[in-house]
């Protein structure tokens, strides 16, 4: 069943856009080209293959392997790559310059190495031998070695002439030529030192003179600044760091320490090559020349401004920055952009960040091929990279204009790769097409590629808009192609009802054919209902246009799950013709009850605003069965349904109500009926009414319950007494439960009984409850009564109860229990009814196991003190109170030992009378107790006291026991007098016997 929803339903032809339809399609992820090297290290001689020979390329080392090769992969560009050989080989290390073009394809590159000449030899000063000494080759600055600690050294060099060069702090260098030919050479250097002066150090630094030459008081010197190492912990140099200098005068103090002219040399450098944090290729550089001046402090100081020497990054990395005159600092200085880069005293200073001073526009460079435009201010570098925040410029591609896009962060790792692109989304350029438009959410940089992602809006007619994502779109300088196009996992709105979620092929974007400027967005798809129907509905075809059309071919003739049935669908119809659209699902509904015939369901999901309705027709329901005749009506529920109807037998009186219910649960279903006959059945001199009844059945859990019930009446008594009702009920285990309840005249329940036979928990029991208030209000009564035999393994025993209570008018209050046990574990804290006859007994007679008897009995009557009776008018008033308590109680607890026999009782009264201030009262109270027994603490005991207190109040004011107090117009006294004996005898404490008068009293 095709149909296009546009006001007007119309069909579609689907599958003739194939050919003429542009699909964007995707061309997956971009690879990033790199350079490829396959290194070979042979004998230059025999062609025999170099295992171990050490290979540097940019800051990568490696090691030949036993067939003497070496792969490198990674970014290209100008460099020089140095080979040496293992060592204790006499290979001649070489040094060449290497273009690595980032082609993407390998290229094998065969580096020869020679056998070289031996030139060796010691290096002394008046025949005393110089250990540390530097011999380099001048022509081959990376030939080089030192004297050990016999001042001898040794090292290869090829065949031809070369200049050697002698050099160490606190002497003069020298320079001898040698001539390798065929034979080892022996060149020995005869080196001079300062003759008593120190020639070791200038301003604190290291220095390796070249020349030194008598003029007037002091001296011409040449040579270079050595052994420099930075001020800031964040520079490193691939190579000893050297500052040569020429033609400077120096003298020396009285201490023969050197000090030049002005106290400041300026060096012949410029510039000196650095990185900065171990990745950022800079140049230390000073416009007149790098300068060594003192600090001050009889040290010196080499400072310098740190500028970014961007040119020196290789290869392509998806970004650039110009070499523009940026300078980086760090964090903390402020005042200038000169830093101390040595000094020859201080320890190294760590600095964490490093800011960036540059062009006050920003600093201009490229990424991905897009203009971008970092500013500096904002920028910074540290451990982890670069950090920009800036600007990136988009290209002008018609349907996207060129759009400035601001950069929040653009981090370029310490590895010189992009890490992370975070950009701020405001102002991304949108794609309109017609009422559509495609908003770019993301555009993610990274060495696969440049790409963009993203979001579609489309709207199908009469439903709210829904966003189709879309990723890895490319972009390029002068194009844009590419991409997927995903439906979110909520899915496209369809009438504000359903959402149509995606099906098994994939979507696809283009131009609806012969119509220009019109373009689809289709598919196939999934539904899904949120009520009733549990299955997804398959969605063959979907299109959704830019000019409002929406197309579907909805699938007919199949069977769906509903929450509790089958559902065999006839037809679903997209209906937004009317004012309020809608979704229908029309079929024949079945389930699992032998004999139940439902017929077909008619379900309408709409939307008027307030959310997603539901109704369903109503269902008629019947039973097969020919005796029967059933009218039913059943109303669908979340996961079943429930009907109600009547059930007669014709050619009887019998007209039944029926209730019954269906509901799928988790691994099967409950389903149950109850009913109730209105007839009255005779059974000799015994009437039964109202007899009814019911069964549930749970396939999950196969537990069952059957129940039939009813009203019982004796002849001749009509509804003077009846059992009402009195029934009997089976549930799974199986559980037997018996249950009535005796009824006078019509409203006065005198009490419910129930038995319960419980196989499962292996229990008997018989309980009783009674709640009579014959007089509301005046007199009421409760009483309970149980008998329980329990013959589980872990808890075997017998118990018989019996409680009541009863107030009269709240002037006369009893209360009693009765128990009998046989085993009774935990009386106390059991949770259940027994325990609700041991609440008032004392823990040390009844702790973990009774077997006894225990009888506790309360009496009281009257008024107490905080209850008065009396009047209280404006200048008199008066109270009166009394009361009196009593009890009694009896524990036989023969399981652990215990016993205890007690009578106990209290009463009192008093008077109070006031008249114009006076007041004259009066009041007593007095108590008793007897205890015997047996506990644990104190073995067989027997004790008994009694107390008492009587008061006498005559005036006002309220003073205290005997005391009296005058005030003005006041004045009064009050006299009291209170006293008691205590006797008792303990096992294991013995005899006590007490006396008081005054002090604590016994009654409260």
């Amino acid at each position: 069943m095709s149909q296009a929803l546009n006001n007007a339903l119309t069909n579609s032809n689907y599958g003739s856009n194939t050919l003429t339809t542009l699909d964007l399609g995707d061309v997956g992820f971009l690879k990033r080209r790199v350079g490829k090297i396959r290194f070979k290290v042979l004998d230059a001689e025999t062609n025999s293959v170099i295992a171990e020979a050490k290979i540097k390329l940019f800051d990568t080392v490696g090691i030949t392997d036993n067939k003497g090769e070496w792969y490198y992969e990674g970014f290209g560009g100008e460099a020089k790559v140095a080979v040496s050989a293992p060592n204790g080989t006499a290979y001649v290390m070489t040094e060449e310059s290497l273009l690595v073009n980032e082609t993407g394809s390998e290229i094998a590159k065969a580096i020869k190495l020679q056998k070289g000449i031996k030139v060796s030899g010691f290096v002394r000063k008046a025949n005393n031998t110089i250990d540390g000494v530097t011999i380099r080759v001048e022509e081959k600055p990376y030939l080089i070695t030192t004297t050990d600690a016999s001042g001898a050294y040794s090292l290869y060099v090829p065949k031809g002439k070369f200049q050697l060069k002698a050099s160490k702090s606190g002497y003069i260098s020298k320079v001898q030529s040698v001539n390798a030919t065929s034979t080892p050479i022996q060149l020995d250097f005869e080196l001079a030192d300062g003759g008593g002066r120190n020639i070791a150090k200038i301003l604190g630094f290291d220095v390796e003179l070249d020349q030194m030459t008598p003029e007037g008081n002091g001296y011409r010197v040449s040579g270079a600044f050595v052994n420099l190492k930075p001020a800031l912990a964040e520079l490193k140099s691939a190579a000893d760091t050297k500052l040569q200098f020429s033609n400077i005068k120096i003298n020396f103090d009285a201490s023969n320490n050197a000090i030049p002219e002005g106290n400041k040399i300026v060096t012949d450098e410029l510039s000196l090559p650095f990185k900065l944090l171990n990745f950022i290729p800079v140049a230390l550089k000073s416009p007149n020349g790098i300068t060594v001046e003192t600090d001050g402090n009889g040290g010196g100081k080499i400072t310098a401004e740190i500028v970014a020497n961007m040119a020196a990054i290789q290869g392509g990395r998806g970004w650039g920055l110009s070499n523009a005159d940026v300078k980086l600092l760090p964090d903390n200085v402020t005042a200038t952009t000169f830093v101390t880069a040595f000094a020859s005293s201080a320890t190294a200073q760590v600095n964490l960040k490093y800011k960036i001073k540059g062009p006050q526009g920003g600093w201009q460079g490229n990424l991905y091929g897009f203009k971008l435009m970092a500013q500096t201010e904002q920028s910074y570098i540290d451990n982890s990279g670069l950090h920009f925040v800036g600007e990136l410029h988009t290209p002008d591609l018609g349907v996207i204009k060129s759009a400035v896009i601001k950069i929040e962060e653009l981090l370029i790792g310490s590895d010189l790769m992009i890490k992370r692109v975070n950009l701020n989304q405001t102002g991304l350029p949108a794609i309109k097409i017609l009422d559509w438009s495609a908003n770019l959410a993301s555009l993610l940089f990274n060495e696969d590629g440049f790409k963009i992602g993203g979001n579609m809006v489309i709207k199908v007619p009469a439903s709210g808009t829904s966003n189709i994502s879309f990723s890895d779109v490319t972009i390029g300088k002068d194009m844009f192609f590419g991409g997927k196009f995903v439906i979110p996992d909520n899915g496209i709105n369809i009438f504000n009802i359903v959402a149509l979620k995606k099906g098994a092929s994939p979507i696809s974007f283009g131009q609806v054919p012969n119509q220009s400027g019109v373009y689809k967005l289709g598919g196939s798809g999934k539904i899904k209902f949120t009520k009733f129907i549990e299955s997804e509905i398959n969605i063959p075809i979907f299109e959704v246009h830019t000019n409002g059309r929406f197309l579907v071919d909805a699938p007919v003739n199949f069977e769906t799950n509903l929450m509790f049935a089958k559902l065999k669908v006839q037809a679903i119809k997209f209906d937004n013709t009317g004012g309020t659209p809608l979704i229908g699902v029309q079929g024949a509904v079945s389930v699992d009850v032998p004999l139940l015939k439902l017929t077909a369901a008619d379900i309408s999901f709409k939307n008027s605003g307030g959310g997603v309705s539901v109704s369903v027709g109503k269902i008629k329901a019947s039973l097969d069965v020919p005796v029967l005749k059933t009218e039913i009506e059943v109303d669908m529920k979340d996961n079943g349904f429930a009907g109600s109807g009547k059930l007669g037998i014709p050619g009887t009186p019998v007209n039944a109500g029926i209730d019954f219910h269906y509901y799928k649960v988790t691994g099967g279903v409950d389903f149950g009926a109850k009913f109730i006959a209105n007839v009255t059945i005779p059974i000799g001199f015994v009437t039964i009414e109202r007899v009814g009844g019911g069964f549930q059945y749970n396939t999950a859990t196969k537990d069952f319950m059957v129940d039939i019930n009813g009203a019982l009446s004796i002849a001749n008594l009509g509804a003077a007494v009846k059992l009402d009702p009195i029934g009997l009920t089976v549930r799974s285990g199986p559980v037997i439960e018996g249950y009535g309840g005796v009824v006078v005249g019509s409203t006065l329940n005198l009490a419910n009984a129930r038995m319960k036979l419980d196989f499962p928990q292996e229990t008997f029991s018989v309980t009783v409850d009674s709640h009579i208030e014959p007089i509301k209000g005046i007199v009421k009564t409760k009483l309970q009564g149980d008998l329980i035999i329990s013959l589980k393994k872990d808890d075997r025993f017998a118990f018989l109860g019996c409680a009541m209570e009863t107030n009269l008018l709240g002037l006369i209050k009893s209360n009693g229990e009765f128990a009998l046990g046989v085993g009774v574990k935990n009386p106390v804290t059991r949770g259940d009814r027994v325990s609700y006859y041991f609440r008032n007994v004392d823990r040390k007679y009844v702790q973990d196991v009774f077997s006894g008897v225990y009888i506790n009995t309360t009496a009281q009557m009257g008024i107490p003190k905080e209850r008065a009776i009396g009047f209280d008018f404006k200048f008199a008033s008066a109270s009166l109170y009394f009361y009196t308590e009593s009890n009694a109680k009896l524990i036989l607890n023969f399981a652990e030992d215990s016993y205890l026999l007690g009578l106990s009782g209290r009463f009192g009264g008093g008077f109070e009378f006031c008249a114009v201030g006076l007041c004259l009262g009066a009041d007593y109270k007095a108590c008793y107790e007897f205890m015997g027994g047996r506990n644990d603490a104190d073995g067989w005991f027997i004790g008994g006291k009694a107390a008492g207190a009587v008061s006498l109040k005559v005036g006002g004011c309220n003073p205290g026991c005997n005391d009296w107090s005058v005030r003005p117009f006041c004045a009064g006294f009050k006299l009291c007098g209170e006293g008691g004996v205590e006797i008792n005898y303990a096992q294991r404490r013995g005899l006590g016997f007490s006396v008081f008068v005054g002090g604590n009293p016994l009654c409260r």
